[in-house]
């Protein structure tokens, strides 16, 4: 895991991104799952997702940093790196 420290006021977080896909009955469903380590990496939150989309699987990366950053957002978190990881 990578996090970074600039200094005693700014400190960064580590978001780990994973995301796998399911077809169970003809549904296309996926999971998120976010994982937000500080800056010694030590774990803070971690919130998972089920996702019904019609989407082939490549385009799910895309989708995922969406979700990812509206996170970020609600969280109101500032320095940040996001980490993906993809399962099948």
């Amino acid at each position: 895991m990578q996090t970074r420290s600039t200094g005693a006021n700014q400190v960064w977080v580590s978001i780990n991104v994973m995301w796998m896909s399911s077809s169970l009955r003809g549904l296309n469903k996926f999971g998120l799952g976010m994982c937000i380590r500080d800056d010694e990496g030590h774990f803070v939150l971690a919130k998972m997702e089920w996702i019904y989309l019609f989407l082939d699987v490549d385009l799910w990366e895309a989708p995922s940093i969406l979700f990812a950053l509206r996170w970020v957002c609600d969280l109101q978190l500032a320095k940040v790196v996001l980490r993906w990881t993809r399962r099948w």
